[in-house]
């Protein structure tokens, strides 16, 4: 163990095992106020570099300044078979059909790049893509945390939210103000409405043991968990350590904890109905239900003011003379209200509206969809500190408020005059003078098109996590969001259309590799492997398999347990139920995000179970054999073009020679077996060049 870690440790062990109160020194948080990522964005000059030709943005120079600074040069541009495949992974989670690959190569334009990253950008493939990215960062699940994994049935809306936000390329910093305080915010359409109501099941969507009998800590417990979720996505900031004291590294003060707490305490994300529950609320009505509402109160009022004048009518009639005579010459009596009808027709009319009139009264409301959100509680409050994060030893009460190391004069600190604070609380993460928002989530979008982010540690830019590699860079890119409106698709294309990331992943300067074995600056692309999610998808889609049905319910009405549940959908892997305990088998084998926590970047194995499943899964060996009855390996005079077009479809590029030879050889040998043709699928499917992004 590294003896510089000792202090810290032992500080924490003491802290833990001590029967006296701690006295803690202030957190000093001016002094905190200098450490790099509290410091204001600041618009840093273009550098300029020697090789003027290499660069096509400022991107480009950023990154050219520093390898020409260490004498190295970067590698050449990638092969354009490479690059759209490299284009179609990133941005779509898929591999390029060979219609497309056909299509991309004989377009010699110049615009060729630039128009097949707009037709992908404006993709649903590519909403899905990277609305899976937003939620590893807000834990997305379909079942509650704790031993019982309670089903979560409403949990897919929330889900198909972020996907229509992507879609819409909604701004990233509105999409942080309605996670945190969507029913607060104003809509303008009943559509709008509904969209940010289902945001705020962010804060509710958390791994909670709703088990707890202990109520008040079950209470503090979803606090602590909201708090460190915002703190870790949205402003890479372990702010969870506060709870139970100063934060030992970062200038986080427990007061900064509570006075966060008071916010969320005064928020209600909790049911109790003897056993906790995540708080839902039916969907609001429509316009149109609205209006048809207000039409059914308006005829009841209308036929309780119509039946008590019948029956005020048919009394009069049983107050007058029997004799026909005299009825008579009150029924044609002019101006005679009594008169203008028989007893037995009013007491026929009285009876039918009656009958109208008590089906209104006992007409019951449809069910109504649940949506899992937030509310506001009738009394908001702020809260005291609990002494070492016990629920019952109460310290100082603290007003409501937010971080003071990221409040300064250019942000001041938003007063929260009433309700919770929350409205106040997602204005100023989401604000544009934010030092970190911007950063962390351009450091995010940075770390899934290149592999690696500027900052290693998406989810900590605090002390204990790591300094960015190119500083300047990383202020250029976050500004570069802000002035482009919040827009992921924005930043994506600026990335995706510099020449840095359209490099070779082999070449460049052959010391390279001795003066910068990390590659982190980045003098050439970076091999990596596709996540969970693009394999599944990526072999379903070859083997025609796929089901391009969007959005809907995860979960079977009757659902009770992960445990004993089959996965069948052959839906993109974005609308296969996530299990907090029990992930699928492909999902769980080549590392899927672990929904209980915020998982800004995926750690990545390389285990002898991945290449066991892939030579013995019955969903590889099924998706295989659907690849292999496809008119690409048939028995034909054309053998090579066999090959070839195999190849093509599944690895995106043509065979080499010696590839080309073997597996001629092993086809020939087994005269075009369908069996030999599905093993060759499963080793085109096992291969390095199909698991990696080159």
């Amino acid at each position: 163990m590294n003896p510089t870690r000792l202090g810290p440790i032992l500080a924490n062990i003491a802290l833990v095992t001590t029967t006296t109160p701690m006295v803690m020194a202030d957190v000093d948080v001016e002094a905190g106020r200098q450490f790099w990522s509290f410091q204001p964005l600041a618009e840093h000059a273009i550098p300029v570099v020697d090789d003027k030709a290499w660069p096509r943005s400022n991107i480009d120079r950023f990154l050219l300044a520093r390898l020409e600074a260490r004498k190295l040069s970067p590698a050449p541009d990638a092969t354009r078979e490479t690059l759209l495949r490299r284009i179609t992974l990133a941005l779509t989670g898929m591999p390029p059909s060979i219609a497309e690959q056909d299509a991309f190569l004989a377009d010699k334009s110049a615009r060729a790049i630039e128009s097949a990253i707009d037709t992908l950008l404006n993709s649903d493939a590519f909403a899905e893509r990277w609305a899976r990215h937003w939620l590893d960062i807000v834990r997305y699940a379909d079942t509650s945390g704790g031993s019982g994994a309670h089903p979560m049935p409403d949990a897919w809306r929330f889900r198909d939210y972020v996907i229509d936000s992507f879609r819409q390329d909604k701004p990233l910093n509105e999409l942080i103000r309605e996670h945190i305080a969507g029913d607060l915010l104003p809509f303008s359409s009943y559509e709008q409405q509904i969209a940010q109501l289902t945001a705020t099941g962010f804060l509710v969507l958390g791994p909670h043991n709703y088990g707890d009998q202990d109520k008040e800590l079950l209470a503090l417990d979803i606090v602590d968990e909201q708090i460190d979720t915002i703190g870790k996505a949205f402003l890479g900031m372990t702010i969870g350590c506060a709870r139970c004291h100063d934060h030992k590294f970062d200038p986080v003060s427990t007061k900064d904890y509570y006075a966060l707490t008071g916010i969320f305490l005064s928020t209600k994300s909790a049911a109790d109905a003897g056993f906790a529950k995540w708080f839902t609320r039916p969907y609001p009505l429509s316009p149109a239900e609205e209006s048809e509402r207000a039409s059914e109160k308006a005829r009841v009022v209308t036929l309780k003011a119509e039946i008590a004048d019948l029956k005020l009518r048919i009394n009069m009639h049983s107050e007058k003379p029997d004799s026909a005579s005299e009825a008579g010459a009150a029924e044609s009596s002019p101006g005679n209200v009594v008169g203008q009808s028989s007893p037995e027709r009013l007491q026929d009319e009285l009876k039918k509206k009656e009958g109208i009139y008590k089906e209104l009264q006992e007409k019951k409301e449809p069910a109504r969809p649940s949506i899992m959100c937030v509310g506001e509680i009738d009394q908001p409050k702020d809260t005291q500190v609990r002494v070492h994060g016990l629920p019952r030893k109460m310290g100082e009460t603290v007003p409501r408020g937010f971080l003071q190391v990221v409040t300064s004069p250019g942000m001041p600190a938003p007063k929260i005059d009433r309700g919770s604070g929350r409205l106040e609380l997602a204005n100023w993460i989401a604000s544009d003078k934010n030092p970190l928002t911007a950063r962390v989530l351009a450091n995010r979008i940075w770390q899934h098109l290149f592999g690696q982010g500027i900052v290693r540690s998406p989810d900590n830019f605090g002390t204990t996590g790591n300094l960015p590699t190119h500083p300047e860079l990383l202020d250029h890119l976050a500004l570069l969001l802000i002035q482009n409106g919040w827009s992921t698709r924005k930043l994506v294309r600026e990335i995706v259309l510099s020449r840095a990331w359209q490099m070779a992943s082999e070449g460049g300067n052959p010391s390279g590799a001795k003066l910068d074995p990390e590659n982190e600056l980045l003098w050439r692309a970076r091999k990596r492997r596709i996540d969970a999610e693009s394999l599944r998808d990526s072999i379903l889609m070859l083997s025609g398999s796929l089901n391009t049905e969007r959005g809907g319910p995860s979960l079977p009405p009757d659902f009770k347990t992960e445990f004993d549940f089959e996965i069948t959908s052959l839906k993109r892997s974005i609308y296969i139920p996530a299990f907090r305990n029990r992930p699928d088998e492909i999902f769980s084998t080549f590392d899927f995000a672990n929904p209980n926590f915020v998982v800004g970047k995926r750690f990545e194995s390389t285990l002898p179970t991945q290449a066991l499943y892939l030579m013995n899964s019955p969903f590889i060996h099924e998706q295989s054999s659907k690849v292999a009855e496809k008119q690409l390996l048939e028995k034909s005079a054309d053998a090579k073009g066999a090959v070839l077009r195999i190849y093509r479809h599944i690895l995106g590029r043509t065979p080499k020679d010696d590839e080309m030879c073997l597996t001629l050889q092993f086809l020939r040998s087994a005269d075009f077996s369908s069996e030999a043709r599905a093993g060759l699928v499963r080793s085109l499917f096992s291969c390095v060049d199909f698991q990696y992004i080159h």
